[in-house]
C-alpha cells in the first residue's frame, strides 16, 4: 500500500467517532512515526486539537529508529522472490519534495538584507520562510536555495541575538526539509554558524547544537564533526568544549571521518590550559587512534618544538596503551630481523710471514675459531718399531 494513503487513512480515522477507531489510528500513526520522525507531523493535516495532543504525547513516548536500524521479518517461497524483485521505495518517492523557488522572491530576500537596521523586519523574513517550509510539508528539493543561503550565511555573525537565533532555527528546518542534499550548502553556512559556539551565552550555544543534530540527521554525524575540526584549533574555550562535547556524544561516526584532518588540532588540545578538554582530546585521540594508528599521531607530532613534543609523546604513548586494551588497532612493534654474519668476518684472517718464520721454529700458528673449536684428530700408532 501507498505510505501516502495509510497516512491519509490514519488521519481519517483519528476523528472517527467510535473511541476504538480513533485509539487504533493513534496506534498507526506511533508507528508511522517510529519509522519517520519529525517528517511525520508535516501530514498530521485536518485532525482535532484534542487528538493532536494525544498524538504529541504518543510521539514523546516513541524512539524514532535508527537509519537501517528495521530489520523487518524473513520472507519465504514466492514473497521473498517477488520482494526481492522489487525496486527499493524511497521517502522521496512516496512523498515527494516539492520546489519552493518561486515563493522566494525579491522582496523576501530583502528582508534578510545584513544592512537592514529593523532587526524586527529579518525576524519576520525567517518567520515567512518557515510558515513555506510548513505548507511543503517540511519537504522540499534543494534548487533555487541559493540566494538564501548567501543571505544567511551573511548573517553568521549578526550580533543582534533575537535575529541570530531566528537565523539558526531556520537553517536547522532547511536541513531536515531539505535532506542530504543540503550538504552542498556546508561550507556556506553550516561552517559559519558553528563558530557561534564561543558564544559567551549558553543559550546560544545550546541553540547551535540542536541545528547540529537536525544537519548531522541530514548530511551524516562524519561531516559535522569534520566541520568542527578547524575549530578545534582556533577556537575559543567554549568552542572547543561544546565541540568536544558533541564528537564524544557521536563518537561511533568517528569510524567514517577524515582522520588525517584531525590528527593536529587533537595534538595540539593536548597542550590546552583547560583541563577538560585535555582530557576529552585524549578520549578522541584513543578512538581515533584505533583507526590510524600510534605512527600517524607521532608523525603530527614532527613540527613541534622539542620540549612541547617531550609533553605530547608521553600522553600518545598512554593513549596507545589504553587503545590497545580497548581492543582497538594500534601499529604493530617493527620486528627485529635476524643479523646474518658478515661475508668478510666469516673469513679466515690472513697469515703474515712473521707467522709463517714462528711456524717453522716451532711456535704456534694463529688459528681462526673454527678451527680452534674443530676437535683434536685421534693420532695413528707409530708403524716403526
Amino acid at each position: 500500500m501507498h505510505l501516502k494513503n495509510v497516512i491519509d487513512f490514519a488521519a481519517h480515522n483519528c476523528n472517527h467517532a467510535n473511541p476504538a477507531v480513533r485509539t487504533a489510528a493513534i496506534a498507526l500513526f506511533a508507528t508511522l512515526y517510529k519509522h519517520m520522525g519529525e517528517a511525520i507531523r508535516a501530514f498530521l493535516n485536518g485532525i482535532k486539537d484534542s487528538t493532536l495532543k494525544v498524538l504529541d504525547d504518543e510521539f514523546a513516548k516513541t524512539t524514532v529508529l535508527a537509519k537501517g536500524a528495521f530489520k523487518g521479518k524473513a520472507m519465504k517461497g514466492e514473497a521473498a522472490v517477488e520482494a526481492a524483485s522489487a525496486p527499493a521505495a524511497s521517502l522521496d518517492d512516496v512523498l515527494p519534495r516539492e520546489d519552493i523557488s518561486k515563493h522566494l522572491n525579491a522582496k523576501l530576500l530583502k528582508q534578510f538584507d545584513p544592512a537592514g537596521k529593523d532587526w524586527k523586519v529579518k525576524v519576520k523574513g525567517c518567520e515567512e520562510v518557515q510558515g513555506i517550509l510548513k505548507q511543503a510539508k517540511m519537504r522540499i528539493k534543494s534548487n533555487g536555495l541559493g540566494e538564501l543561503m548567501d543571505c544567511l550565511a551573511k548573517g553568521m555573525k549578526e550580533s543582534n541575538k533575537a535575529v541570530i537565533k531566528a537565523y539558526f532555527e531556520l537553517l536547522g528546518s532547511l536541513a531536515e526539509c531539505t535532506g542530504s542534499d543540503i550538504g552542498i550548502y556546508r561550507k556556506k553556512c553550516f561552517v559559519p554558524m558553528l563558530a557561534n559556539l564561543a558564544d559567551k551565552q549558553t543559550l546560544v550555544r545550546q541553540q547551535v547544537v540542536a541545528q547540529m543534530d537536525k544537519w548531522a540527521e541530514a548530511i551524516g554525524e562524519h561531516k559535522v564533526i569534520d566541520s568542527l575540526a578547524e575549530y578545534l584549533t582556533n577556537g575559543s574555550p567554549e568552542l572547543r568544549e561544546e565541540g568536544f562535547a558533541w564528537i564524544i556524544a557521536h563518537k561511533q561516526a568517528l569510524a567514517k571521518c577524515e582522520h588525517k584532518d584531525l590528527i593536529s588540532p587533537l595534538v595540539s588540545c593536548l597542550l590546552d590550559k583547560t583541563s577538560k578538554i585535555r582530557t576529552q582530546a585524549e578520549e578522541v585521540i584513543i578512538i581515533v587512534m584505533g583507526f590510524i594508528g600510534f605512527q600517524a599521531f607521532m608523525n603530527g607530532t614532527m613540527d613541534l618544538k622539542p620540549a612541547v613534543k617531550q609533553t605530547v609523546t608521553p600522553i600518545l604513548q598512554k593513549a596507545k596503551q589504553q587503545c590497545a586494551a580497548a581492543g582497538g588497532g594500534t601499529d604493530p612493534e617493527p620486528v627485529e630481523e635476524e643479523k646474518k654474519p658478515n661475508a668478510a668476518a666469516q673469513k679466515k684472517p690472513a697469515i703474515t710471514a712473521k707467522d709463517k718464520l714462528n711456524s717453522s721454529r716451532g711456535g704456534n700458528v694463529i688459528q681462526t675459531k673454527e678451527e680452534k673449536a674443530a676437535p683434536a684428530s685421534p693420532l695413528k700408532k707409530d708403524s716403526v718399531k
